[in-house]
């Protein structure tokens, strides 16, 4: 079975979103499934004071034994059989982004 996950050079990351537009694309996935977040910080300074933004891409890696479907205290999250995505049902998701324990889980599709 496939694992998808996308790979981003943060340094010219400007979070448009054509990685995972073009990943889903590639691999035919339905419509829907999120491959994961991007974060935009900024204005902040960059070199000689001028102003910047800061991204960052926080994908799911649909692992294949997900700890994040295990701690979900609602069962919102779970991992398909037919294709290994993980996926939250997000009407059952009463906390989206945050797991017990604190720790970032995969996004809400």
């Amino acid at each position: 079975m496939s694992t998808y996950c996308i790979v981003t050079d943060e340094r010219r990351c400007i979070s448009c979103k054509a990685c995972e537009i073009h990943c889903k694309v590639k691999n035919a996935m339905p419509v829907g499934i999120k491959l994961g977040v991007h974060f935009t910080e900024g204005p902040v300074a960059g070199p000689g004071g001028a102003p910047a933004y800061r991204t960052l891409y926080m994908p799911c890696f649909h692992c294949e034994e997900p700890e994040c479907v295990d701690v979900c205290p609602t069962g919102a999250m779970t991992k398909r059989e037919a294709d290994g995505i993980v996926y939250v049902e997000a009407d059952d998701c009463t906390a989206p982004g945050t797991s017990p324990n604190g720790t970032r889980t995969a996004t809400r599709p």
